[in-house]
Formats: C-alpha cells, structure tokens, sequence
C-alpha cells in the first residue's frame, strides 16, 4: 500500500475503493494516528463517535474514523443510518470498508 521511497517520499497505492476520489484517498490517509496504543484508540474513537454529531466536527471525524479500519465502520455505519447524517461519510465508502 505505501512504499518508502526516499526519507521525504512515501508512494501511495490507490485502494480500487478510492479510485474515483483520490483526493478522499489522501485526506483518509492524512487522518491516520500514528503511534496509538489499543486503549488510546478506544478513547479516540469514542470522542470521535460523539464529534459525528457535531456538524462542525462531523466530516473530520468521519475522516478518522474512516482512517482506523474496521473499528471505525460500527461508528460510521450507525451515523449513516441516523436520519441527519447528511453526506458526511457517503455509503459507497461505507460499503467499500466493510469488505
């Protein structure tokens, strides 16, 4: 998925999930916590399932959420269902994460 290719340069292979939003692609990439323990990750995602509701820091933490895998889907997957979810997290990524 990602090769180091210099200290300063890191080639990204595109997932077939985001072959269509590349620029989803990176932010997803952009949002990933490095360094974080099984307990910090609990915590975070937590906060971020309560950021969801917040539509100032909804589309971040959907980002996040998205970021951290199958440990983010139950969180975005209930959002989408809500009846205000909006566009924030799109079903075609959702489904895509599932697999």
């Amino acid at each position: 998925m990602a090769t180091a290719k210099t200290d300063k340069l890191i080639a990204l292979d595109v997932h077939p999930n985001y072959a269509q939003d590349v620029s989803r692609y990176i932010r997803i990439v952009q949002s990933i916590a490095c360094y974080e323990n099984p307990t910090k990750q609990l915590r975070r995602i937590e906060k971020l399932k309560e950021d969801l509701k917040d539509p100032v820091k909804a589309q971040k933490a959907a980002f996040q959420l998205e970021a951290i895998g199958k440990a983010g889907i139950e969180p975005l997957r209930q959002r989408t269902e809500s009846s205000r979810c909006g566009s924030t997290f799109p079903r075609c990524h959702l489904a895509g994460l599932s697999r």
